[in-house]
């Protein structure tokens, strides 16, 4: 399925960053750079702590990775975050995890 989209989008969005030499001159370290410290750093950090923290914590410290990460974006790059957009997104977590629990109540009946 990706397959198709690239190829279909290649001709509109010629992907130019591959020839032009922009990759290559800085832009792949510095994705580099943010792929160790936002994606590799982390995770062995919390692989190594995981013996000395507990299988628990390190539960609750990964389900509280996501409500951290938007209130830094808020709180250092000044990110918009609207209440009601995060209300929404829990609510309707917790409206489908009402109407299921509501199924498997009926279904005992």
């Amino acid at each position: 399925m990706m397959t198709v989209s690239a190829i279909s989008l290649f001709p509109v969005f010629p992907p130019i960053y591959l020839t032009s030499g922009v990759l290559w001159n800085g832009l792949f370290g510095w994705g580099l750079l943010m792929g160790l410290i936002g994606q590799v750093i982390p995770f062995l950090f919390l692989l190594i702590s995981i013996p000395r923290i507990g299988g628990r914590m390190a539960g609750i410290l990964g389900s509280i990775e996501l409500p951290v990460t938007v209130f830094v974006a808020y709180l250092i790059l000044s990110e918009s975050c609207r209440l009601d957009s995060l209300v929404w997104s829990r609510s309707d977590y917790y409206g489908n995890l009402y109407q299921r629990v509501e199924a498997y109540e009926e279904t005992q009946i």
